[in-house]
């Protein structure tokens, strides 16, 4: 415990001295992980309320294939709307960050089957329905979040160029859409019928 937590301290300067350069301040107001399954890249976001990206991050290993996770055992990767929910800094996987998956999209799209749950952006090289970022990495991304003092947003993509085949691809499409156009945090709310929606 003693040892994860000093290494965690070490890695997360680099970040401190970016952020202090960029914004003037540390931690920033702001921090959103946007993530794409098909380029196999995860993106670090930070601001104000504009944000700026500040790296991008091979992924190691996520199992599965384009397209939601369903249910219990699928292998896949979620795909949605998500907030980090915990940390473990005793995690099997070096260190890790927990996603609320499954949120309310998701219960209601698995349709009355087990969607599963323990859903990380980890460490190591090894995924089952997991991010994995390697260790090196998630020292980095799990020192700059635990030192965040609001809810970090976590969007899970399918791909840069969503081919709209689903409803739940066209959703994803808004939201995204819907930061680029300014860079700024979307406000998403899902509707009773598990639908994710923008709002104003």
């Amino acid at each position: 415990m003693i040892a994860t937590a000093t290494i965690v301290l070490a890695c997360s300067q680099p970040q401190k001295r970016t952020m202090q350069e960029l914004f003037h301040t540390y931690p920033p107001k702001t921090l959103f992980i946007r993530a794409f399954k098909q380029e196999r890249e995860l993106e670090i976001w930070a601001g104000a309320r504009k944000l700026r990206l500040i790296k991008t991050y091979p992924i190691l290993a996520a199992s599965g294939v384009l397209g939601p996770k369903l249910q219990r055992g699928d292998r896949q990767v979620p795909e949605g709307w998500y907030h980090i929910n915990r940390f473990n800094p005793r995690s099997r996987f070096h260190l890790s960050l927990g996603l609320n998956y499954p949120n309310d999209a998701d219960l209601i799209r698995s349709a009355g089957r087990d969607p599963g749950d323990d859903i990380f952006i980890h460490g190591s090289n090894k995924s089952i329905g997991c991010l994995a970022m390697g260790d090196p990495a998630i020292e980095e991304i799990y020192g700059l979040a635990r030192d965040m003092k609001s809810r970090i947003q976590v969007l899970i993509l399918p791909s840069r160029e969503i081919k709209a085949k689903t409803i739940l691809d066209s959703q994803l499409n808004l939201i995204n859409a819907a930061f680029e156009a300014k860079n700024f945090l979307p406000k998403v709310r899902i509707n009773a019928k598990g639908d994710y929606e923008v709002t104003p």
